[in-house]
Order: structure tokens, then C-alpha cells, then sequence
């Protein structure tokens, strides 16, 4: 028997306010929004998620763990990333 997993957007982002403006904002499409502060934690949620739309916070994907993460979210069916650049 297999069981399904659930489709969502990721929010990933360390601020609380960008975090609840991309939840306004997203959710008012009717999918699921997951929002985790860092990317490790995003990862550890793709067993019961499945991630179609990932918003990160571009800074989170530089270096070797980015990339590794990239891989992965891609491998559990990530179709489209939306990278946020820091303002200032």
C-alpha cells in the first residue's frame, strides 16, 4: 500500500514577518504553505510534503548546502524555485 504525500509551497526564511506576508500572500491560492526558518528544517519535512513551489531566502542557498538542498528538493518533486534577494 502506498501512502500519499501531501503537495505544499515551502516558505523558507528566517524573518517571522516575511514568513507571514508570503503565507497571506500564497495561501490565498488554496495550497498548503509550509514555512520553515532554515533549509536543514525544510529538508527534515519532505517525508510527509511534498515541495511544488519552493520561496527561499536567496542567502540560504549559496555553498554546498544550497545546492545539496536544491538536489533534494528537486528529487521529492520541487518544480519551480522562487529565490528572495536581501534588500539594502
Amino acid at each position: 500500500m502506498t501512502v500519499a504525500v501531501a503537495e505544499a509551497i515551502f516558505v523558507i526564511h528566517p524573518d517571522r514577518k516575511t514568513q507571514r506576508t508570503l503565507q497571506r500572500i500564497l495561501g490565498a491560492s488554496g495550497t498548503r504553505i509550509e514555512i520553515a526558518d532554515h533549509i536543514e528544517q525544510a529538508q527534515r519535512m519532505f517525508a510527509q510534503v511534498a515541495p511544488r513551489l519552493i520561496v527561499v531566502d536567496g542567502p540560504a542557498l549559496l555553498g554546498a548546502a544550497g545546492a545539496a538542498f536544491a538536489e533534494d528538493a528537486q528529487r521529492h518533486g520541487a518544480q519551480a524555485f522562487l529565490t528572495l534577494l536581501p534588500t539594502g
